[in-house]
């Protein structure tokens, strides 16, 4: 899993500090970014709560998830 192409793939174009204003920006264009899609669920695939396949799925993939997928992700990423 890679930070740098999480964040590409978000359009974050900032320089990643420990700070609010990051934390703010990345939580916004993660919201922009990724949609809500549970089309994995529908078709019966199997689905999880590890990081990275949510990852593989949404960054690798450049795919929407469904809620826990997004959050884990978002959560990796911090």
């Amino acid at each position: 899993m890679n930070l740098q192409a999480y964040l590409d793939r978000i359009g974050f174009d900032g320089v990643a500090r420990p700070d609010a204003d990051t934390l703010k920006t990345i939580h916004h264009q993660h919201l922009l970014s990724i949609t809500y899609e549970n089309l994995s669920v529908n078709l019966g695939d199997a689905v999880g709560l590890d990081p990275a396949e949510s990852y593989d799925k949404i960054v690798e993939g450049r795919r929407g998830g469904w809620c826990y997928e997004m959050n884990g992700l978002l959560g990796w990423a911090l």
